[in-house]
């Protein structure tokens, strides 16, 4: 039986189409999308307050890095300040980022990493994986994050699968893993000190979300 989970989209309110294709891939898992709108919040609450609260009644919150995010100071703090209250509420923090966007901005509170390509129906489809694998079997249980390493990876079972793995200033620790046709990996970056995971289809060489440190990933 699938339960029903509660995924927080931050995003930038001018994406409609991209937030529209998620949402639809939310919906057809038989989960819900809180995605927040000013004319519509609870009036008894302000804006902040009813954020914080809505983040704390869902499972887990995605971000979907844009131009229109990172173009927009205001966005980016709200951003930032939504993984700060996912973070502090022991929520995990999925960090989404077209592989053609170019930016310096950094996300210190995320749990897990995957840079798509917006126009191949795969990444798509991947992402919907992703939020099925994370809440079909486990809804409900969020997930800690424990001196700064990640407790489980998606509530499945993983098989190891061995990898050389090289960092231009950074460490990648962990095994490369295939769940289906996703595979992901656990990092650990040298400069930031910082763990996440990262889900990689092609791009093996990337720069740290949290700092931007430059990391390259050998796969064997």
């Amino acid at each position: 039986m699938i339960i029903t989970g509660k995924i927080f989209i931050s995003h930038s309110k001018y994406d409609v189409e991209m937030i529209k294709t998620f949402n639809t891939a939310i919906q057809n898992l038989g989960h819900k999308a809180y995605i927040y709108d000013y004319e519509k919040h609870d009036d008894y609450l302000a804006p902040n307050e009813d954020i914080k609260l809505e983040i704390k009644k869902s499972n887990c919150l995605f971000i979907f890095l844009s131009e229109n995010v990172i173009n927009r100071e205001h966005t980016k703090s709200w951003i930032i300040s939504e993984a700060a209250i996912a973070r502090d509420a022991n929520i995990r923090v999925f960090l989404c980022k077209p592989n053609d966007l170019i930016t310096e901005m950094v996300i210190p509170y995320i749990s897990d990493y995957f840079i798509y390509n917006k126009n191949d129906p795969k990444d798509i489809l991947t992402i919907q994986r992703i939020m099925k694998d994370n809440f079909n079997e486990q809804v409900g249980a969020k997930r800690t994050l424990v001196g700064g390493g990640l407790g489980g990876v998606l509530g499945i079972p993983f098989g190891p699968f061995g990898i050389i793995a090289g960092a231009i200033g950074g460490a990648i620790l962990g095994k490369l893993t295939q769940p289906g046709n996703i595979y992901s990996l656990k990092i650990k970056c040298n400069k930031c000190n910082h763990s996440y995971i990262y889900y990689s289809t092609a791009i093996n060489i990337f720069k740290c979300p949290i700092c931007n440190n430059q990391i390259e990933v050998i796969k064997k």
